[in-house]
């Protein structure tokens, strides 16, 4: 809009910095990504769910197997998916991500609740409370279309998850299904719901502003349950002196 307002005020110069803005402005939030997800993919692999081979590093220890996959993994959708759908899947995902923030922050209060923090969140449950409204706002207002790609995709990545430990030499015994398990009802509830929404494809048996209250109180009730099955504070206490130093990270809970 800025840019249709410069060319009828004939600023020709402005539309054309404001275009350049538009193409060079993402690099940062680019190269932020690529190595993310480079870092990703080496972390998963030293997990033991991707193959060992990406945990390889370069002689400036920079995973590239890892980039060399992700790559792959990009140009492939870039080739199957619309841009434009590659784009909201994309962003839903990254949100749905972010769902689990405000769940861990309110978890490590609770849990480490006397460790030293140098930013301490006031009304922690306030907030975190609103901010996981908001994702998952966010991913309701995305649509049923690209929810159901993005819902499918986690699916398959739970399926190779299983995989893992079914065929592998790892039991699921090993890991805490417990913190899991409000992500099942979650994603099923989510799915429901913009099955039934007014967004991107939804069948609209869910009216305006309705829809977005029953969303709201669905978030608030799904965020009580994850605080109900998060770790126990010896379990957390336990995780975190054992691989903090390994991990070499910041001991210093949110």
């Amino acid at each position: 809009p800025i840019a249709g307002v410069a060319i009828a005020a004939g600023l020709g110069w402005a539309t054309v910095m404001l275009y350049a803005g538009a193409v060079v402005g993402p690099l940062g939030g680019g190269l932020v990504s690529t190595g993310s997800n480079a870092r990703l993919g080496y972390a998963l692999a030293q997990n033991g769910f991707f193959p060992r081979w990406l945990e390889k590093l370069s002689a400036r220890d920079v995973p590239l197997r890892s980039l060399a996959l992700n790559l792959a993994c990009g140009v492939v959708i870039l080739l199957l998916v619309p841009f434009e759908q590659a784009v909201a899947l994309n962003g839903a995902a990254i949100t749905l991500s972010f769902a689990a923030g405000p769940i861990a922050v309110v978890a490590l209060r609770r849990q480490l609740p006397d460790a030293q923090r140098p930013f301490r969140l006031p009304m922690v449950n306030v907030h975190a409370t609103i901010a996981f409204v908001v994702a998952t706002l966010i991913v309701y207002w995305s649509g049923w279309d690209t929810n159901l790609r993005l819902f499918v995709a986690v699916l398959f990545g739970a399926g190779l998850f299983t995989a893992r430990f079914w065929w592998g030499d790892s039991s699921l015994s090993e890991i805490d299904l417990r913190g899991a398990l409000w992500f099942v009802p979650y994603t099923a509830g989510l799915g429901l719901l913009s099955y039934a929404g007014r967004f991107g494809g939804g069948h609209e048996l869910l009216p305006y502003p309705w829809d977005e209250f029953i969303v709201m109180a669905f978030a608030v009730g799904i965020f009580a349950l994850a605080n109900w099955c998060r770790l126990s504070n010896e379990t957390a206490e336990h995780y975190r002196s054992c691989y903090a130093s390994e991990l070499l990270l910041d001991t210093t809970p949110l």
